[in-house]
């Protein structure tokens, strides 16, 4: 760490430093979450709870002169390529065997979602007078795709000179997640009312529920090679990014994507080749790797560069929510059949549409206490929402960027 004196005493941060406090971080996080019920209640990470924390207390010190902290982002970046590397691994064929056409129709409805939430961002962006690229934050990035995409196409903006788009994405996605607790279920509630639609749920045969757990025994050479594997597939899509670059270097591509589209090569060829992955151990090094960075985006983030830019974010956030809402039900409720399991699917789209997965499994849980389990939601919600919407929001977000850069 260094310090440096002037009008605002400057601490610059180095990466070893920086991971040790986005660790503190998220142990504030599940502190302040454990102890505070409406966290819980609105599904809100313990990543973001702590990250935030930080993030208002550094706005004060930095408002009031006192101090500003500069940290080194290279581990957040690290910890962003691997989680997303991870994802890919997950995308098995038995899940695309198995999921059938409703998981087809709710990802279509899911692409188209998307590119609208993205055109409204961008069309208003235009008409509030900030760049396309920087409104495009407030979009599908944000919005479908999380705190993590946000991060990640937030990079890519600011690498570009499109200073505070990490602070707009970021906004925008935590708006996301309270929207999404707040109005899904309500618009189960709606649909079941104006519908009268009877409280039955069809049974998938040949799926598993998410939530069955099975007991699992912990084998660190198996932990070992999960994570070689991510790492594996990160180096070669970098690799390829290179390559990408060389002959394409007017079409960008996020560098991620490349890692993620690798792992997806990984998986379907073992699963071709009947070679079993570690897949507890990828999927506990993913979740790992994903609240790291989180704690870390969110806690660096220099809240003061959101202050000009707070009336064009609440005016594409307020858009594409109602969008949002309109598209559940107009669209997604009719094209997954018109009954109790397609308004539950509806809510769980409009979950991790505005928020994240772990919103449409909340939402999903909470209408299964108030009426009853739909299987079929929470068989296929997770499946569209936590995997294939990242991986189309991705590309869908990245022609949208080399549109308009």
């Amino acid at each position: 760490m260094t310090f440096t004196k002037g009008e605002v005493f400057l601490v610059s941060v180095n990466p070893t430093v920086a991971l040790m406090f986005g660790v503190i971080l998220l142990f504030a996080g599940l502190a302040v979450n454990k102890r505070v019920a409406i966290l819980r209640k609105f599904c809100i990470p313990p990543a973001v709870t702590g990250g935030l924390i930080f993030s208002i207390i550094h706005l004060i010190l930095y408002k009031a002169g006192v101090v500003e902290f500069q940290f080194d982002d290279t581990l957040t970046t690290l910890f962003l390529n691997l989680f997303f590397t991870a994802i890919g691994f997950s995308a098995g064929l038995g899940i695309l065997k198995k999921s059938g056409k409703l998981v087809i129709m709710l990802l279509l409805s899911t692409v188209v979602l998307t590119i609208g939430q993205d055109l409204i961002a961008v069309g208003l962006s235009k008409v509030m007078g900030i760049h396309p690229i920087l409104g495009l934050m407030a979009g599908s990035p944000a919005l479908v795709g999380g705190h993590g995409n946000a991060v990640a196409f937030g990079k890519m903006a600011q690498g570009w000179g499109h200073n505070g788009a990490i602070v707009f994405g970021l906004a925008a996605a935590t708006y996301g997640i309270i929207a999404g607790v707040l109005f899904g279920n309500s618009t189960t509630g709606w649909l079941i009312k104006r519908h009268k639609l009877p409280i039955v749920t069809a049974e998938m045969e040949g799926l598993e529920h998410n939530g069955e757990s099975k007991s699992h025994e912990f084998n660190p050479r198996a932990l070992q090679t999960a994570f070689f594997l991510i790492v594996l597939a990160l180096g070669i899509g970098f690799l390829v990014q290179m390559v990408w670059g060389k002959f394409f270097p007017n079409i960008s591509i996020v560098s991620f994507v490349w890692g993620l589209a690798v792992a997806v090569i990984f998986r379907l060829i073992f699963d071709a080749r009947k070679i079993r992955l570690p897949e507890v151990e990828i999927k506990t090094l993913e979740t790992t790797f994903l609240a790291l960075f989180v704690a870390l985006a969110v806690g660096t983030m220099p809240l003061w560069q959101l202050i000009d830019l707070a009336l064009p974010l609440l005016a594409i956030l307020a858009a594409n929510t109602v969008f949002t809402l309109l598209f559940v039900v107009f669209v997604t409720y009719n094209l997954c059949g018109r009954n109790y399991d397609s308004a539950c699917i509806a809510s769980g789209q409009f979950g991790f549409g505005m928020g994240s997965a772990i919103v449409s499994m909340a939402n999903i849980d909470e209408l299964s206490k108030r009426y009853t389990m739909s299987n079929v939601a929470f068989i296929i919600v997770p499946i569209v929402g936590a995997l294939f919407s990242n991986i189309t929001n991705a590309f869908i977000v990245n022609m949208f960027m080399n549109v308009f850069k």
